[in-house]
């Protein structure tokens, strides 16, 4: 799940938990985490997604 503030990455466990319940699933304690993904690297479905860093000289985002 993604989220462009705190407020709503907080409401999204409740929401995605009733949805998914719903449809007879549950999501894996033991596996989520909440990063930042302006600051954090995470692993899903054995791929490694890494965020975006400032430019040096002209401040737009680039790959790390």
């Amino acid at each position: 799940m993604f989220a462009k503030s705190k407020e709503a990455i907080e409401k999204a466990p409740a929401l995605t938990k009733e949805k998914l319940t719903e449809l007879g699933l549950n999501i894996s304690k033991e596996k989520t985490r909440v990063v930042n993904f302006k600051k954090d690297n995470f692993d899903f479905l054995g791929f490694t997604f890494h965020h975006w860093k400032q430019g040096k000289k002209d401040k737009k985002p680039s790959f790390m």
